[in-house]
């Protein structure tokens, strides 16, 4: 029994990201589908339009994702000091330095439009 837990740890991992490039894909399409429309019912796309469809608000994404992984490794520090694993915590220095990165990207894009 013990020997299916790796394997189903790695197989809700696969789930996971089939399920974000599966999502990502529909919110694009759908994207499409609408300008598709537009276009068959004659009306004007204006380039400023386009480019408000095919945006993905980075700033404000960079800050939810830089609050998540620091929410990830805070999480998986608890756990490490709850189990007194030490190995844990060089582990959750992953997430926490990518989630510094991405709040720094936000920190800088936000300064750059003011």
């Amino acid at each position: 029994m013990e020997e299916l837990v790796p394997i189903v740890a790695l197989l809700s991992v696969a789930l996971v990201l089939c399920c974000v490039f599966f999502f990502r894909y529909r919110s694009r399409a759908d994207v499409q589908q609408t300008v598709r429309a537009a276009i068959e019912q004659g009306q004007p796309l204006s380039p400023e339009m386009l480019e408000a469809l095919g945006t993905d608000f980075g700033g404000q994404r960079d800050l939810r994702k830089g609050v998540v992984l620091i929410a990830v490794a805070l999480g998986i520090s608890g756990m490490a000091l709850g189990l007194a694993e030490a190995d844990l915590l060089g582990i959750a220095a992953i997430p926490a330095f990518i989630g510094l990165g991405y709040l720094l990207l936000w920190r800088l894009t936000s300064a750059q439009k003011r």
